[in-house]
């Protein structure tokens, strides 16, 4: 299985990002899926979900979309933003967890399973045209919107 996953390729566009700014309208982490992505993240995710180890996926990711950061709630598109280039979603079973670190071109988000199927309930939402949010952890810089 860990096989597998480390051979899964995920297609489309994912953008992970996080406001500079820090105000209250764009705290915490971003992420966007493509209507393309969609599917193969939540083949990954149920694939993540299987195994019985912990278990680490690299994802490459794209900058965020003009259409996406420039909403008007965002000053339509001016407020300062980094965006990361790899994602790992990181996985085990037994962890009560969920966690996202970072460091410079890098993001890694630490699931376990109830956080995986909250997580793939997340981008099954999005499409459905709600913007979703996984944050269930005071810490602001733990929160994880949906576009």
């Amino acid at each position: 299985m860990r096989e597998e996953i480390l051979k899964f390729e995920v297609k489309g566009d994912i953008s992970v990002w996080k406001y500079v700014d820090g105000t209250k309208n764009h705290e915490g982490w971003h992420i966007y899926v493509s209507s393309e992505a969609r599917e193969s993240i939540i083949q990954l995710l149920k694939l993540l979900k299987k195994v019985k180890y912990a278990s680490k996926k690299a994802i490459y990711l794209s900058p965020p979309k003009e259409e996406i950061i420039g909403v008007p709630n965002n000053f339509y598109g001016l407020a300062p933003y980094r965006y990361k280039r790899i994602l790992f979603l990181n996985s085990k079973k037994d962890w009560d967890t969920f966690a996202i670190n970072e460091n410079e071109m890098i993001v890694e988000i630490l699931l376990d399973n109830k956080t995986i199927s909250k997580f793939t309930k997340a981008i099954e939402t999005n499409f459905k045209g709600k913007k979703t949010f996984l944050n269930d952890k005071k810490d602001k810089d733990q929160w994880l919107t949906f576009w």
